[in-house]
């Protein structure tokens, strides 16, 4: 078998590809050897994720997934398929079939790497190829991903869109693959994007495998690929473990497809699936933000040198699309903080925990945190008698305690109030009668950034800002209801409103999704916050908001 290898100047200065080739090689099928080139980015022996790409695309594809799977503590490995990328290219189309593909990728994944507990992701192509090796090899695999693709039999007919992109394939004489992948996409693609697509192609002896690979798709009953799809269906229809679809609902020629995998796959029931609103063939390329990273960030460490990221407060920007404005179809537009990656709770319970666990205070006479409690010793008063209560640090956190915390933080701020009314009344007795002031204020005309503190009735809250020339070059406000409405965090956190309502009880008796009121789950968020069942929406599990619980004019629209 023939085979064409692709310089490796071709790939010089890949935008956000910065990653090492690695190389093994496999049997053609022919008597000869073919060379297959893989990422392998993150820990060797932490669990493995498997990115699969499609035609006509390559590892490329996913730059923007490798970082944030390998900042997760993931291992990552993203193979060139045969014909594509830095993989050999057989130059005759005929050198080409669904088979060989498979077991080309079984030889070099699964042969070579020995990867074992994997989650697949597919995309297009990426799934077709790597549905049959799970299908095939059930043992190695513990999840699986699948994105704008689908495992055709023949039996079903395919779309128009899909015959349209079949038979310009064949008949167009110019196949410009970056072209190809910016038109697959909802957004076009910078320049440079679309010649890093072009790089594996120097010219059209190259392209011989993106040329044939539309015509491999079984579009007949009796195609050589659709006796061993059955069988893989076979096999998925009986698979279990975790199964999500990621599509994007604007591929003429996948969308829907997820819906056929969330039927047949019993491992995807109840999963939480995405849809991507407004997304192309090539969702990977698609979002509702524009990236701010690509041209660096501002604000790499802070004033004392510590690392700082791009989703720091100083370096964060929003760059909406204004074409895509489905709000309530969202999963959620809050972010995600974390404190030195964990989950974290903000509100009067938690001013209670840090400072009883700290057991450090400013001076108090009325307080005293002791390392597992806050000690509370109340004055006399007018009506009642002097007594002393204590908050312990609770050993179960759920939503009763919550509550409980608030009722003492009702106490706990009273005596900080009483003590620093008698701070003033010792001052004034000193002959005291100013309050602090500040000097002349003045806005700062160089460069600044700085954040402030500010403790409110649900929780602290922060104020990020950056200026120059007097004027805000940049502001993030992080509410506590950001903290505890966070949702999933790229570690897989989920955020404490979620965390809470999980595995609630449901007691309430409905007939239907339109009588559910979800009474048994507004409890646990509102110990959050009294006010937040004025943005909580039920949904019946199918990402349709079916009743939005409002007790309050700010639920109007």
């Amino acid at each position: 078998m023939k085979a064409l290898r692709t310089p490796e100047n071709r790939f010089a200065d890949l935008p956000d590809f910065p990653y090492t080739p690695h190389y093994v090689n496999v049997d053609d099928g022919d008597g000869g050897r073919l060379r297959v080139a893989y990422v392998d980015e993150g820990p060797r022996d932490a669990q493995t994720v498997l990115l699969l790409h499609g035609e006509p695309s390559w590892s490329f594809l996913y730059r923007k997934m490798i970082p944030v799977l390998v900042e997760a503590g993931l291992r990552v490995v993203a193979p060139d398929l045969v014909g594509f990328g830095r993989s050999d290219k057989p130059v005759e189309r005929s050198d080409y079939t669904y088979a060989r593909h498979v077991e080309w990728m079984r030889q070099a994944l699964l042969d070579q790497l020995d990867l074992n507990g994997v989650t697949f992701v597919g995309q297009d192509w990426g799934g077709l190829v790597g549905l049959r090796l799970v299908a095939e090899n059930l043992d190695r695999f513990a999840c699986v991903v699948v994105a704008n693709t689908g495992l055709p039999t023949g039996d079903q007919p395919m779309s128009e869109a899909f015959l349209a992109w079949q038979r310009y394939s064949q008949e167009t004489p110019d196949f410009r693959v970056g072209q190809i992948v910016s038109g697959g996409c909802a957004t076009p693609l910078a320049p440079e994007v679309v010649a890093a697509y072009d790089a594996p192609f120097p010219d059209d002896s190259y392209k011989a495998g993106a040329r044939v690979f539309p015509t491999l798709v079984p579009t007949r009953s009796d195609d050589p690929a659709a006796d061993p799809n059955r069988a893989a269906w076979k096999v998925l229809s009986s698979w279990d473990k975790p199964f999500l679809t990621a599509f994007s609902d604007s591929d003429a020629i996948t969308r829907g497809g997820d819906k056929v995998f969330r039927k047949l796959v019993p491992g995807a029931a109840g999963r939480e699936h995405v849809t991507l609103e407004g997304g192309g063939h090539f969702l990977q390329e698609d979002g509702y933000y524009d990236s701010w990273e690509d041209d660096g960030y501002p604000y790499p460490t802070d004033p004392s040198g510590n690392p700082l990221g791009p989703n720091h407060p100083w370096n964060k920007e929003t760059k909406p699309r204004s074409d895509k404005r489905s709000w309530k179809d969202r999963y959620t537009w809050s972010r995600a903080p974390r404190w030195d990656r964990q989950v974290v709770e903000a509100g009067a319970y938690a001013r209670l925990w840090t400072t009883a666990a700290a057991g450090i205070m400013p001076h108090n006479r009325f307080l005293e945190a002791t390392g597992t409690s806050i000690k509370m010793d109340c004055p006399q008063t007018a009506s009642l008698p002097a007594m002393e209560l204590e908050w312990k640090i609770p050993e179960t956190w759920n939503a009763f305690e919550r509550n409980r915390a608030r009722a003492y933080h009702i106490v706990y701020s009273l005596l900080v109030g009483y003590e620093n009314v008698q701070m003033a009344f010792d001052l004034m007795g000193q002959g005291e009668n100013k309050v602090a002031t500040t000097t002349e204020f003045r806005i700062p005309r160089d460069e600044r950034i700085g954040v402030g503190f500010w403790g409110a009735g649900r929780g602290f809250l922060t104020h990020h800002l950056t200026m120059d020339k007097g004027v805000l070059t940049n502001y993030r406000i992080i509410t506590p209801s950001t903290f505890n409405a966070s949702p999933v965090d790229p570690f897989g956190q989920v955020g404490p409103y979620e965390e809470a309502v999980m595995n609630t009880p449901i007691l309430e008796e409905f007939d239907s999704g339109e009588s559910f009121t979800g009474i048994d789950i507004f409890p646990a968020i509102r110990s959050f916050d009294p006010c937040m069942p004025c943005t909580v929406h039920v949904a019946n599990g199918d990402n349709m908001i079916i009743r939005d619980a409002t007790t309050c004019a700010c639920g109007a629209e």
